[in-house]
């Protein structure tokens, strides 16, 4: 057990860590541990992420696109002035990521198969 403060509040709380953990970890266990605005909001859309990540793991095999659309989810879902991000593949497949006005993130895939012709 380590005592860690909460990255918002600044509480100090016990956590179940080795002394080994590294910084990111303590700080990741002590949001998690807190029960303050902040750290609640935080554990909320980690929920959030993990949910849509999953989505988009079950519908995308390529291993380069689904780390990309990782990296959507966590712009959107950590950065508080992200309000999304769109993907638009040259497959013509789009992804949208983005937040609701309840804060939810909302997720989407859309197939287009939109003929263009360049003269």
């Amino acid at each position: 057990m380590i005592q860690e403060a909460c990255k918002y509040c600044g509480q100090i709380n016990m956590i179940d860590l080795d002394e080994e953990a590294s910084e990111q970890e303590r700080m990741e266990a002590a949001i998690m541990k807190c029960d303050c605005e902040d750290a609640k909001r935080y554990k909320n859309m980690k929920i959030r992420r993990k949910k849509a990540a999953g989505f988009f793991k079950a519908i995308e095999e390529d291993e380069q696109i689904s780390s990309l659309l990782l990296k959507a989810i966590d712009i959107v879902a950590l950065v508080e002035k992200a309000a999304a991000v769109d993907v638009k593949l040259s497959t013509g497949e789009r992804y949208h990521i983005g937040l609701n006005s309840k804060g939810n993130l909302i997720t989407g895939y859309k197939l287009t198969t939109e003929k263009k012709e360049e003269s």
